[in-house]
């Protein structure tokens, strides 16, 4: 009884230090890491060249290595789209570029702007985390150029964007996502995507948070489990 009592407390415990996540398979991580690799590899090339080429010295953006995880490793999340990665990180920039250059207290522009860059990104439909540390790197680095926002966060962003859409394509992974297919190859035994789209604004409306999951793969897990329920029923 001890025994099943200390196992149930370890598991509890462990459950905070990464239990919690799901196993990745090697294959899959080698593929992340590879991607990633690529992906800052090109962008730095890219923005290096064209900053020397323009005499411009800030061609990268520190935040756009937690783009890169987002982009590699979860191609599929809302907050690793395209429009997510270059909206996201372009409007945090003009948020802290405006804060930078319109409040003098570094301490009071801080949280200003990264509560500015999140609600902006809120309203835009563009959420992105590695955004709001764009926010920052204006403060902190001074910047009131408004320039930054689109060389080099919009082009380094649009690159990253660009080599993750041929890489991901090509190790089997679908981005950007797609939206949900109109026909179904079963009617009779699913909901429509009419159905479980109306299902799905129900059950979101009532969650009333961020779902850091594609919006299609929740309409087709709707039906998929609608599909189970008419099986089981028979």
């Amino acid at each position: 009884m001890k025994s099943k009592q200390s196992n149930h407390v370890a598991s509890t415990w462990f459950h905070y230090f990464g239990q919690d996540q799901a196993l990745v398979a090697w294959p899959e991580r080698f593929r992340s890491v590879l991607g990633a690799f690529i992906g800052l590899g090109v962008t730095v090339v890219v923005g290096k060249w064209l900053g020397e080429w323009v005499g411009i010295n800030e061609w990268l953006m520190a935040s756009l290595g937690a783009s890169a995880l987002l982009i590699f490793v979860l191609p599929s999340s809302p907050m690793a789209q395209p429009w997510a990665v270059i909206a996201g990180n372009v409007v945090s920039a003009l948020v802290g570029i405006t804060c930078a250059t319109y409040i003098n207290d570094v301490l009071l522009a801080l949280p200003i702007a990264v509560a500015l860059a999140i609600m902006a990104m809120f309203i835009l439909r563009c959420l992105h985390p590695p955004a709001a540390a764009v926010a920052l790197i204006a403060i902190l680095g001074h910047v009131t150029i408004y320039r930054y926002a689109f060389f080099p966060v919009m082009l380094d962003s649009m690159v990253m964007c660009l080599v993750a859409s041929f890489y991901n394509t090509l190790t089997g992974k679908v981005y950007p996502t797609r939206p949900p297919k109109p026909e179904l190859k079963n009617k009779a035994a699913q909901m429509s995507r009419v159905q479980a789209e109306a299902q799905l604004d129900t059950i979101l409306a009532e969650y009333q948070e961020v779902m850091d999951v594609d919006r299609a793969e929740l309409i087709e897990i709707i039906q998929a489990g609608s599909k189970l329920e008419t099986k089981n029923s028979v």
